[in-house]
């Protein structure tokens, strides 16, 4: 049983390396301020928002885009060829507010993945200094996009991006979101993120705001056409092309809510898990093995030294405290996403089983990817031949 006892020291100081890389971002996890002189002019921007099938959103989320006191700012929304009432909602939307243009979309050529090829037809449409990338399921403070713009030309940055709020009340939604969101903190730190000497690099989809000239130089939507999860993409380019960028938690600018039953769960992070691996099947079996290893053995190991199964009385007390250190970094490293989150504190002792449900919904979406035809989201499929891995290696 020694092999026991030495998983658990080598996965030990493996948490503790994790702990490390996520923890300096927890005082970087604060509400951005609008401070320093506002611009004047203030730059153009234009909103972008793509939706499809969001008829149970868009009255909760649409009002809070256009209630926005941002002076410079045009919004348009790209109706996805939607099957339910959304185009109804917006074109009643745009008949009381004219800085609302709505864009019906067409059809999607080869080569495009849904998001980039309505995020496109938006870019084409418009003229503006900045453009602000926003989901339809996000809902917005009245001063979101003003203290955005200002954050932006305070830091001297070209991309600001704000990680939302995201509510979560259920079990499932709090373990899903929170096994997902900390995997991300410990591969993408904040601080490093921020840090322009430094190529880590992601953004949140949800709210993206960039200069448009930098977009362009970026090759705009034709350079991550083929992206699962251009947001990410686009973050690794930019920093890759000398641009600087700043990633923001907010709990107040923007907020939106996590998918709800399981099975919707399930659904909506079963349609790109499976992109976090490459798709490459090696990779994603290779690293699944070793992460469930590395989230289960301090809990073997706890428990095998507590009830002293094979092992000596000093093996099975080292064996014990080695695990009970292990869980209890690994329950850390989820503290900077709890307490954005703001969920109860004792789901950081079920990040082993969080992991676990995360990885065979994975499981779930190489089988789409491999044998399945592909993912399907909002009654759409998705030809796996479209797809290109969102990391830094083409």
């Amino acid at each position: 049983m020694t092999i026991i006892f030495t998983l658990s020291a080598v996965c030990a100081i493996g948490w503790l390396w994790a702990l490390s890389r996520c923890m300096p971002s927890l005082q970087a996890w604060s509400e951005p301020q609008a401070e320093g002189v506002e611009p004047s002019p203030w730059p153009s921007v234009a909103m972008i928002v793509p939706a499809r099938n969001e008829e149970k959103e868009l009255p909760r989320t649409l009002p809070t885009l256009l209630q926005q006191d941002y002076p410079e700012l045009s919004i348009t929304i790209i109706n996805d060829r939607s099957e339910d009432r959304t185009g109804d909602l917006l074109a009643e939307a745009a008949e009381r507010e004219p800085r609302l243009r709505i864009l019906e979309g067409i059809d999607r050529p080869a080569g495009w993945v849904g998001k980039t090829w309505v995020l496109h037809q938006g870019v084409l449409a418009t003229r503006s200094e900045w453009i602000l990338f926003v989901d339809a399921d996000i809902r917005l403070s009245d001063d979101a996009v003003r203290i955005a713009v200002m954050e932006a030309t305070r830091r001297e940055v070209d991309l600001f991006s704000i990680v939302p709020n995201v509510e979560c009340e259920t079990f499932w939604q709090r373990t899903s979101c929170l096994a997902m969101a900390t995997a991300l903190t410990v591969v993408f730190p904040l601080v490093e993120v921020n840090d322009p000497r430094k190529s880590t690099a992601i953004a949140a989809g949800g709210f993206f705001l960039i200069r448009r000239r930098v977009h362009e130089a970026l090759g705009s939507e034709e350079a991550v056409k083929g992206e699962i999860g251009e947001d990410l993409k686009r973050a690794q380019c930019l920093k890759l092309a000398g641009y600087r960028m700043h990633l923001a938690a907010s709990r107040r600018m923007a907020s939106t809510h996590w998918y709800g039953t399981l099975a919707d769960i399930w659904t909506g992070l079963r349609k790109n898990a499976y992109a976090g691996f490459e798709f490459n099947p090696w990779f994603f079996l290779s690293l699944s093995a070793i992460g469930l290893t590395v989230v289960w053995t301090p809990v073997i190991a706890l428990v095998a030294g507590l009830l002293g199964i094979g092992l000596g009385a000093p093996l099975a007390a080292a064996t014990f405290a080695l695990g009970a250190v292990g869980w209890l970094f690994q329950a850390l490293t989820a503290v900077p996403m709890i307490v954005h989150l703001g969920i109860p504190w004792w789901h950081a002792a079920l990040m082993p089983f969080a992991y676990t449900l995360y990885n065979l919904i994975a499981f779930t979406s190489a089988y789409d990817y491999h044998f399945g035809g592909g993912p399907r989201w909002k009654s759409r499929s998705f030809d796996p031949a479209d797809f290109r891995a969102p990391s830094g290696r083409s």
